[in-house]
């Protein structure tokens, strides 16, 4: 019955998908600032207080539901971004030239598309209790883990292209400390080691 829950929202997720990603470069400019506490692994992984960029409240839902808009640039993905230009920039750079910032915000957008729609309409309850199958070990090779609960599932594998490896995530997914699983239907990502 998850399965068929899931795939009944794979259409609607797919379509906002595809529709937050043709709109990201013009949701990019439409920022506000707000203060957060939070671990930023740029400033070497210390807890601070800082004014952060979020995308404007009536747009909000283009956002990922439980970070700041500007995490491509202080969770430091740009240091394994596929354009050598990007993995240049410093934080001198970052805070001079508002086109950085925004390329940065375009990055986050695409990286986790419509994470926000998906948590607000697709999401589910947490639940306590799974069934877990799971087969590797994660971060070394190929990893597969299915996790299976009453009202929901998530498969997550990591399979090995060499520096890189190819991610599927699909079901529900547990997101940091919010209360309920999102919605995940990634069948291709890559990611580094």
């Amino acid at each position: 019955m998850n399965v068929i829950i899931w795939l009944l929202y794979f259409i609607p997720a797919l379509a906002i998908e595809l529709a937050c990603y043709l709109l990201a470069p013009l949701v990019a400019c439409f920022i506000r600032k707000q203060v957060r506490h939070d671990v930023v692994k740029r400033l070497n992984r210390q807890y601070v207080t800082m004014p952060r960029e979020y995308i404007i409240t009536p747009l909000y839902w283009f956002q990922t539901h439980d970070n700041a808009v500007d995490e491509w640039w202080y969770g430091m993905y740009n240091t394994d971004h596929w354009f050598a230009f990007a993995r240049a920039w410093t934080q001198s750079d970052y805070d001079r030239k508002s086109l950085i910032r925004y390329y940065c915000r375009l990055m986050w957008l695409w990286r986790n598309c419509a994470y926000g729609f998906h948590y607000a309409l697709f999401s589910r309850p947490k639940e306590s209790y799974c069934r877990v199958y799971a087969n590797g070990i994660e971060g070394a090779g190929f990893w597969y883990e299915l996790k299976v609960f009453k009202k929901s599932f998530q498969f997550e594998c990591h399979v090995p292209l060499g520096k890189r490896y190819l991610t599927i995530n699909v079901g529900w997914k547990s997101h940091k400390q919010k209360d309920r699983l999102l919605y995940a239907n990634r069948f291709i990502g890559f990611r580094s080691y």
